[in-house]
Formats: C-alpha cells, structure tokens, sequence
C-alpha cells in the first residue's frame, strides 16, 4: 500500500512540474521592444516565429491583433490569436505557405490568406494529430497540380475555408474537417501540367462532420475533374448546396 501511495505522490509531483514549466509567449507585431523570451506583453516578439523558436514543448504562445508573417511551428505548442481571425492573419503574400504545424501543435483563431505551396498553401500538418480551431483559409493555392489548397494533412475544427485552390482539394486534402463551413474552393489544372484527372473542389481524400460545402467547384480544361464538393471522402451528416463539375474539353 504505501508503494502505491508513494508512486500516486510521484505522479503527482511529475504533473505539477510539468505544468508549471509550460510558459506563456506574447506577439505584439507593433511591440517597440521585443526581447526574449517574450513572456510579457512589454517584451512581446514582434513576429510569431521568434516566439516559437524560443518556446518549448506545451508552451503557450498568444497574439494580438495584426498581419503576420509565414511561420513555421516544429515543436507541440498552442499558438492562440487575442481576438479571432477578424483581426489576426498571417499572411503568405502570394508565394510560400503561411503556416506548418508538427504533430500535437494546436492553432486556434487566425486567418492564414494568400500562403502557396505544392500542398497546404495555408497550412500544411504533419498528421491529424496537429489542430486548428476557428481558423479562416482563404485565398490559398497549391500549385498547378498540388494538394490541399487551402489545409493538408490536419484536424480543422468550427473552420472556414473559402476561396482556396488546388488540383486536389480546393479546401483541404488529407484532413478531418469537424463542423467547418466550406465555399467557393476549387479544384482545376493545367493541361500541360499532366494532370490527367482532378478532384474536390472542396474537400478531397478526407473525412467530414457536420460539415457544410456550398459552391465550391471542379473544372479546367484537363480531360477530367470529378467531385465539385468532395471526392473520395468520408461525409458524414454533411450539408451539399450548389456544388458543380464543368469540364471543357481541351
């Protein structure tokens, strides 16, 4: 009996050790002086990226309102915006992928716009074991014949993604998709790139809860795209209005 007691008071203590070495970062994109490790408001990073790098596993990183820079997050952490997507983005400007996130990272309340990469133009996850939550995508692409315009590979809950592209799955590819809202993606591709078949103009080789898909589309003038909501996912208990496939042939 007491050898279980002391291991109880040993789990116990590792618990509260752990806990308490989780630390808070703070991101003020206009802070006047960031100094590390950014764990005050007055100290705040002036882009998330310098907060990640100084952060360690289960740490908490918080950001105020602004438009941020493409990060990268290769460690499990929370990364949370002050106050929703509304006013916090990070935004990819066109060319590279606004954010990566490792397994067990947790993303909650950005805008990831404008990000492009061969997959995930908005964010690319390492497994469904990283998380985003009440995220806005939009605008995002994944090249001529990429994946995952808007998410690749992650669990996207309450999201929104609108506006995105990509050859296979406009909105996301590869991913869990809980009560998300999904509009005017789009899949297509060039007929020079060799693409010869395409797919999900919201939603391709993924799973979906209770989620919404409305006028999203599947069409270029390759010689097929099939799936102007989903293709080749799992839908369940999903609402499907104005969804379409146009194909011109070339």
């Amino acid at each position: 009996m007491k050898t279980k007691l002391n291991f109880l008071v040993a789990g116990m203590f590792l618990a509260a050790t752990s806990s308490a070495l989780a630390t808070v970062r703070y991101v003020n994109v206009n802070n006047a002086n960031p100094t590390p490790p950014y764990t005050n408001w007055v100290t705040a990073a002036t882009n998330i990226q310098d907060a990640v790098d100084a952060a360690g596993a289960g740490d908490e990183i918080v950001v105020t309102n602004g438009t941020y820079a493409p990060v990268s997050v290769n460690t499990p952490l929370t990364l949370q915006s002050v106050n929703g997507p509304g006013v916090t983005l990070i935004d990819g400007g066109g060319t590279v992928r606004c954010v990566s996130l490792t397994n067990n990272a947790v993303m909650v309340g950005f805008t990831l716009t404008d990000g492009n990469a061969w997959a995930g133009g908005g964010v690319y996850c390492e497994s469904t074991n990283a998380v985003l939550t009440n995220c806005v995508l939009t605008g995002n692409r994944a090249g001529k014949a990429g994946w995952g315009g808007g998410a690749y590979g992650g669990t996207l809950n309450n999201c929104t993604l609108t506006g995105n592209g990509a050859a296979f799955g406009g909105g996301a590819s590869s991913c869990t998709l809980n009560h998300c809202v999904l509009t005017g993606n789009s899949s297509s591709a060039d007929y020079d790139s060799g693409i010869l078949a395409f797919g999900g103009g919201g939603a391709y080789d993924s799973t979906l809860n209770n989620c919404t898909l409305t006028g999203n589309n599947s069409s270029n003038s390759a010689l097929g795209g099939h799936g102007g909501g989903a293709a080749d996912c799992t839908l369940n208990n999903c609402t499907l209005t104005g969804n379409w496939v146009h194909w011109i042939p070339y």
